[in-house]
């Protein structure tokens, strides 16, 4: 079971650099056209939105970093666990906003919130059996 909960939790870290890789590409994906949608904002809601992927930059690379690099604490440690369960949680709200807040509702970007969820929440699951 340990092994299982490792593999999700590498795979978790992988999830979370390849995210914060798309986020950096947000400024030139045609999807997004954000050279010119950004400009059709106010600067305050332009530099609100630029600031908050930044954030989530940073903090995807952060959990990815820890998942490879403290992955056993996540599993054996009550903070580890508590991060585990939170990011599950994060992922499954991400999930639930696609369907309130987006009108493109592409499966492909449904797989990708619900897999957040899952690779968060397996190892999690493992870790009660050890």
């Amino acid at each position: 079971m340990e092994r299982f909960s490792l593999f999700f939790i590498y795979c978790a870290g992988v999830y979370s650099i390849l995210l914060a890789v798309f986020h950096i590409l947000f400024w030139k994906i045609s999807m997004f056209n954000w050279k010119e949608e950004l400009d059709k904002l106010s600067p305050v809601n332009s530099g609100v939105m630029q600031v908050l992927n930044l954030c989530l930059i940073a903090l995807f690379v952060l959990i990815g970093f820890i998942a490879f690099v403290h992955a056993e604490e996540l599993l054996y440690t009550s903070l580890g666990r508590t991060l585990l369960a939170g990011l599950s949680i994060f992922w499954l709200l991400r999930f639930i906003y696609q369907f309130i807040f987006w009108k493109n509702n592409r499966l492909v970007f449904h797989i990708i919130f619900a897999s957040g969820f899952l690779l968060f929440l397996l190892p999690l699951l493992g870790s009660w059996h050890q």
